[in-house]
């Protein structure tokens, strides 16, 4: 798996985020007063792609799962863990995984195995 693979389960959450916020401004303002007959279809079509961003999302969630528990190495392991799955900053990561690690070590790490693995 790639690198960018493994980030496109996080833009698969923003983009998720985003739909909800739209969705709740529209909501809103129907809420407001808005013409409900206007807005109802907009609504509609935003709930269908909130629905399919979120399918996407647990397929792309259980691909990368499923790609973490075959890494053999528990440090690469927990590193990609926490970066894609977690979507922690690399100093975050760098943290929770303790030691002598740094944000550019584990960013290091993560980046070599995808590199070799993909």
């Amino acid at each position: 798996m790639t690198k960018g693979e493994l980030a496109q389960y996080y833009y698969l959450c923003r983009e998720i985020e985003q739909c909800e916020r739209h969705l709740a401004a529209l909501s809103h303002a129907v809420e407001s007063g808005l013409s409900h007959s206007e807005l109802a279809a907009v609504i509609a079509e935003q709930r269908e792609e909130l629905q399919k961003a979120r399918l996407k999302a647990e397929n792309e969630k259980l691909k990368i799962i499923a790609y973490v528990n075959n890494i053999d190495d528990s440090l690469t392991r927990m590193i990609i863990r926490y970066r894609y799955l977690g979507h922690l900053s690399w100093q975050a990561v760098a943290y929770k995984v303790g030691g002598s690690n740094t944000a550019d070590s584990v960013r290091k790490i993560a980046y070599r195995y995808t590199k070799k693995d993909g």
